[in-house]
């Protein structure tokens, strides 16, 4: 019978040896391997949040391109001197105005700016109320235009008058 207690006491023993050197060691290999998979679906569980952001915030600004097409009208990329003198000319035109000079003082720019500043002199030729009409036009306009200032004479001789104004125009 002595026999038989050694012999099970060796079977456990060797048992336990074989689970402490084989088993176990796979099992924290095991369980360190399910911690990683956890660890990857939730950065995979966040990405794809992110990325259902993104797509929901690309289609609001699809949704409102018409709205982003016209800030970019109203402050152009570059300050694009013909295209402004071209405005100018054409709300003149539409007004019945004679534009008679146009001059471009400066652009203002800082590093630290992201708007840039365009002045720009204009001297209008015409009634008072085409004058109006034009002021009215350049308000109404999507380009962001400022008038500074409005200097007007006339000629005794003349009905017509004389309009000189200083302008800021703005773009990025």
């Amino acid at each position: 019978m002595r026999n038989y207690s050694l012999y099970i006491l060796i079977a456990a023993s060797l048992s336990l040896l074989l689970i402490f050197t084989l088993v176990f060691p796979r099992y924290r290999d095991l369980d360190y391997l399910k911690k990683e998979i956890l660890g990857k679906e939730a950065e995979l569980h966040s990405q794809e949040e992110h990325l259902q952001h993104l797509l929901e915030v690309s289609k609001e600004i699809q949704e409102r391109e018409e709205s982003i097409s016209k800030i970019d009208s109203a402050i152009p990329k570059e300050a694009s001197l013909p295209g402004l003198l071209s405005f100018f000319q054409k709300t003149a035109s539409q007004s019945g105005l004679i534009l008679e000079e146009v001059s471009p003082i400066e652009v203002s720019s800082g590093e630290e700016e992201v708007i840039k500043i365009t002045r720009v002199n204009i001297v209008l030729k015409g009634y008072y109320f085409d004058f109006k009409s034009f002021l009215s036009i350049v308000e109404k306009s999507a380009r962001l235009i400022e008038v500074e200032g409005i200097h007007f004479s006339s000629d005794k001789s003349e009905e017509l008058f004389t309009f000189e104004l200083s302008t800021r125009v703005h773009s990025y």
